[in-house]
């Protein structure tokens, strides 16, 4: 099993950010330590890459968002890389969900050995409403209204890898036969967070209305569920981590005797897009995806139904990051 290693890396940034400086970072072996948000009206990115592994970040503004709610994380050192995505929503999402990997970044960077991607998650929730506080309390804007999901994964030299989740972000693993989504999916959300609805029980008009509604956030009380998954990532394959922004633009199979939602995975269009994909597979999906949400602006009846599928775009911020695990 290949490891991870970082001779002739090459790395191309546009609007990220580090909250730690360069020459820290180069004293503690850390490659790579950004924040990615949308910025100046065009989409933040961060490729990077060596003989063992590629890593592409994008953040994208939905076209009739005044701002964007999603950021992503990338950090890479010789001893660990991670990686996330959040998706802030509510009135103060936009805030809580930049300064959510922030604080991940900073205890990245202080802990030399952090103890994985859940009790990490949790410590820097537990100093999220200080720090909210700190930096804004003074101009009276603390309100308890909105939050971020979370995506967080610790990708360890012998390609093994921990993830935890809050709420509807989607992680993939992109193989040459299939493609697989981690977490649980099945259920959508109705008039409160107690209240589960199988899919296979909506027409698809029903599940353009649901699966807006999530089931928890991280938000400024600490209190949320968190879902935790493992894996490895094998040569050839590719890891997607994305916000809903992907998952609302891919093609769901549909029962074509019923009428009825039979797959919202989305992992047949996924691998259909990831095996057509020439070159960065994130600029790639970043404009089809983009090329869809503009799509939503135009369908008459908010879907497309074809070949027993259903396409459904919505105009959504994105946050997508592929890490690639080279042959």
């Amino acid at each position: 099993m290949g490891r991870l290693l970082f001779s002739r890396r090459t790395i191309h940034t546009v609007n990220s950010y580090s909250p730690t400086d360069k020459k820290t970072l180069r004293k503690k072996n850390i490659f790579v330590s950004a924040r990615l948000a949308h910025k100046n009206n065009e989409p933040s990115s961060l490729d990077y890459g060596n003989k063992s592994f590629s890593v592409s970040a994008r953040v994208l503004k939905g076209d009739k968002h005044r701002t964007t709610d999603d950021s992503a994380l990338i950090f890479i050192s010789k001893k660990l890389c991670a990686f996330g995505v959040f998706d802030g929503h509510g009135s103060n999402g936009g805030i809580i969900s930049p300064m959510l990997a922030d604080l991940l970044l900073k205890t990245l960077v202080e802990e030399d050995s952090p103890n994985g991607p859940l009790t990490l998650l949790r410590s820097a929730t537990k100093i999220l409403l200080p720090a909210y506080f700190e930096q804004f309390g003074e101009n009276g804007i603390i309100t308890s209204d909105g939050g971020t999901t979370a995506l967080f994964v610790f990708v360890y030299p012998d390609w093994k890898f921990h993830a935890v989740s809050v709420a509807d972000s989607a992680l993939y693993k992109y193989g040459k036969q299939q493609t697989t989504r981690f977490f649980s999916f099945s259920d959508i959300y109705g008039v409160c967070k107690d209240a589960t609805i199988p899919f296979t029980a909506l027409y698809p008009d029903n599940y353009i209305v649901l699966r807006n509604v999530i089931s928890d956030s991280v938000n400024l009380s600490d209190s949320y569920t968190v879902q935790v998954t493992e894996g490895r990532l094998d040569p050839g394959e590719t890891m997607i981590i994305a916000t809903d922004g992907l998952t609302k633009n891919l093609r769901h199979m549909v029962d074509s005797r019923t009428g009825l939602m039979l797959d919202i995975s989305g992992c047949e269009d996924l691998h259909a897009l990831m095996s057509s994909a020439n070159g960065n597979a994130a600029e790639f999906l970043l404009d089809t995806i983009r090329k869809r949400m503009k799509l939503s602006q135009q369908i008459r009846d908010k879907k497309v139904i074809e070949n027993n599928t259903v396409l459904a775009p919505a105009d959504d911020d994105l946050g997508i990051i592929t890490v690639t695990h080279k042959k």
